[in-house]
C-alpha cells in the first residue's frame, strides 16, 4: 500500500436490499478494479446479474462514480466518523448501445417516458450519521422507502447526449422516496425530541407507541428548522432543495407548513385562513369562516355552521379532526366526525348525532312505520297515561301517550325522543 493511502470500509447495496463485498478497501483502488471484484462476488442466485463491469454502475452521494477515477479522486471519504462503514449502491444497467439493440422506435419512447425501463439495482446511499448526530436515534424507515434508481440518470448527471431526454439534478430521485404517507426526497428533524421521521405522522405514530405515557408528543409543523436530504444524507436548514446535491425534496413545497410531498396528482394547496395545507384543489374548496375550515364548494350556503366544529376530535374515535388525513362528514345538525365513523354509525343502526342527539338522516319513513306499528299495538288499560317529552330534533317539550315502542313529538312528529318523567304522577 503506498504512503497516504487510506483505508476506507464500504459495502455495497444492490436492488433486493443485500448488502455485498463489505470489506476494507484501498483509497488508491480505481473505480475499474473495484467493479471486477464486486463482479466475481455477485449472488449467483438473484434475478438480476451484471455481465460485465460495465453493466455496474456505483452511486455515491447522489452521483455515478466514473470507471476511470481512484476511490480517493472519487472522494469517498468517511468525513467526521472515523472508522464509520460506507454503504454506496450498486446499480445493473446495460450499456445504452446494448439496450438500444433491437429496440423499435416505440419502446425507444417508452424507455424515455418509463421510470423503470429495465432491471437494475439502487438504493440510496447512507453513511453513518455524523458527529453531530451522534447520540440521537435515527429511526430505519427503509420498509418504506422506494429507491429504484432510473438508468438514465448517469446521462443527466454529467450531462451526455441523452440529457435532454432524462432526469435533471433536480428530479434525481423523483417520487423514489418516502414513507407511507408522503413521497418526499426529505426527512425531518423534530425540534421537540431532536430525532429523524421521513414525516410528522411517522413521528407521532412512533410517539405514540411509546410504553411511557409521559413521552407521548405530537410534532408541531409549523417549528420544523432543520431537514435531512434522503439522496446525500446532509442536514441543512429547511429549503425546497438540498444545498449539496441540488435535489429538490419535493414538487409540492409550502415553507409554513414545511410540507413537502412528489405526488401533486393529490392538488396540495395551503389555506391561510386554515393555517396549514389541504389536497383536492383549492378551485374545489372554500373556508366556512364560522366552523373554522375548508368545505367542499358544494356546501357553501347550504350546512348548518356550528362555530369552530372542525376544531374538535371526532366523537367516534377521537381523533382531532382539523388536521385529520381522513375524509371528514358534515350532520345535518351541523357537527362532524370522520365518515368511517359515520359508516360504521349507520352499520350499527345508530341513527342519532353523538354530540347532540338529533337525527343524521330524514327519518320520516321510520316515523310513519312506527306510527303503524303502535297504531297495532294497543296498551294495556293501566298504561294508558301520557308522559313528559324532549324532543331532540326540534328541541321542543311536550306530552305524549305512553307505548314500549316510542313517544311521538307532536311539533315535528319525530320519536326522537327521551322522557323527562316517568308517569308514576300521572292521574
Amino acid at each position: 500500500m503506498a504512503e497516504g493511502d487510506e483505508q476506507l470500509e464500504l459495502k455495497f447495496r444492490i436492488f433486493d436490499g443485500t448488502d455485498i463485498g463489505h470489506g476494507i478497501y484501498s483509497s488508491s483502488m480505481t473505480l475499474s478494479t473495484l467493479k471486477g471484484r464486486l463482479l466475481s462476488e455477485w449472488p449467483q442466485d438473484k434475478s438480476v446479474i451484471p455481465k460485465s463491469v460495465n453493466d455496474m454502475k456505483l452511486i455515491h452521494a447522489g452521483k455515478v462514480l466514473e470507471n476511470g477515477k481512484t476511490l480517493a479522486e472519487s472522494k469517498i471519504h468517511v468525513g467526521d466518523l472515523p472508522g464509520g462503514v460506507i454503504t454506496m449502491h450498486l446499480v445493473v444497467q446495460p450499456p445504452l448501445a446494448q439496450r438500444k439493440t433491437g429496440k423499435n422506435q416505440e419502446e425507444k419512447q417508452n424507455q424515455n417516458s418509463s421510470l423503470s425501463p429495465h432491471p437494475r439495482a439502487a438504493f440510496k446511499a447512507s453513511i453513518k450519521p455524523s458527529s453531530s448526530a451522534t447520540g440521537h436515534w435515527r429511526p430505519s424507515m427503509e420498509e418504506h422507502d422506494v429507491s429504484a434508481v432510473d438508468p438514465q440518470r448517469k446521462d443527466a448527471e454529467h450531462g451526455g447526449a441523452n440529457s435532454s431526454n432524462s432526469i435533471s439534478r433536480e428530479d434525481f430521485g423523483k417520487s423514489l422516496y418516502g414513507c407511507v404517507h408522503y413521497r418526499r426526497r426529505c426527512k425531518l428533524r423534530a425540534p421537540c425530541c431532536n430525532q429523524i421521521f421521513t414525516c410528522r405522522h411517522c413521528h407521532n405514530e412512533a410517539t405514540s407507541a411509546l410504553s411511557n405515557p409521559k413521552e407521548h408528543h405530537e410534532l408541531v409543523r409549523h417549528e420544523v428548522k432543520q431537514v435531512i436530504c434522503a439522496v446525500c444524507d446532509t442536514e441543512q436548514q429547511v429549503s425546497d432543495t438540498c444545498s449539496n446535491c441540488g435535489v429538490k425534496f419535493g414538487e409540492y413545497f409550502c415553507n409554513i407548513c414545511k410540507f413537502y410531498d412528489d405526488d401533486t396528482s393529490k392538488e396540495q394547496f395551503h389555506c391561510n385562513d386554515c393555517g396549514i395545507c389541504r389536497v383536492g384543489g383549492r378551485e374545489n374548496f372554500f373556508h366556512c369562516k364560522k366552523c373554522g375550515s375548508c368545505y367542499s364548494v358544494d356546501l357553501r350556503d347550504n350546512h348548518l355552521c356550528v362555530e369552530n366544529s372542525m376544531k374538535n376530535h371526532c366523537p367516534i374515535c377521537y381523533e382531532f379532526l382539523f388536521d385529520s388525513t381522513k375524509g371528514t362528514t358534515i350532520m345535518k345538525c351541523g357537527h362532524t366526525m370522520h365518515t368511517e365513523c359515520y359508516t360504521e354509525m349507520l352499520s350499527q343502526n345508530q341513527y342519532r348525532c353523538p354530540i347532540c342527539s338529533k337525527s343524521m338522516l330524514n327519518m320520516s319513513r321510520t316515523w310513519e312505520r312506527l306510527d303503524q306499528e303502535i297504531e297495532a299495538t294497543a296498551m294495556p288499560e293501566e298504561y294508558h297515561y301520557e308522559v313528559l317529552i324532549l324532543c331532540n330534533d326540534c328541541n321542543n317539550t311536550g306530552k305524549s301517550f305512553f307505548h314500549i315502542f316510542g313517544h311521538k313529538c307532536r311539533h315535528c312528529n319525530s320519536y326522537n325522543t327521551r322522557l323527562i318523567t316517568n308517569g308514576e304522577n300521572h292521574q
